[in-house]
């Protein structure tokens, strides 16, 4: 089972217990891959990009309108018509922004890869699952 425990500021992140739901496992898989952190995700990766990204480097209310790639490097072109320009990118676009083309990509991107991101679905539930009764089965809760 993956166990982890980090500090970052001064709580703690914790370990939750999570089963992480997976087709060719026949269900839930008993791996823990779940953290939590009761401030909430946002806190993790501010404290992390706090390492090493200084208040000038951060961008706020700015829209992507265009990714341009090459083995040189990449280039972000925003709306307003702004470049940022670096050697890597990684790019966290939702699935409902790549699948509706809200970003443009050049080149474009291989047909391969847009017809993963076509074939993906949202999934707006959760589910999860308990190996003990978590409340008694008399009680109604509806």
């Amino acid at each position: 089972m993956f166990n982890l425990l980090r500090v970052i500021g001064s709580l703690p992140v914790q370990q939750g217990n999570n089963f992480t739901y997976d087709v060719n496992e026949g269900g839930f898989s008993p791996n823990n891959l779940f953290s939590m952190d009761q401030r909430g995700f946002k806190h993790v990766i501010q404290a992390e990009a706090a390492e090493f990204l200084k208040p000038s480097q951060i961008l706020f209310n700015a829209t992507v309108a265009t990714i341009a790639y090459s083995d040189s490097g990449v280039t972000a072109i925003l709306k307003d018509g702004r470049k940022l320009s670096a050697h890597y990118a990684i790019c966290t676009f939702s699935l409902g922004v790549l699948q509706n083309d809200d970003v443009r990509f050049e080149p474009i991107l291989p047909a391969w890869k847009t017809e993963a991101i076509q074939s993906m679905t949202m999934v707006s539930n959760m589910t999860r699952q308990f190996s003990a009764v978590m409340h008694p089965a008399d009680v109604d809760h509806h």
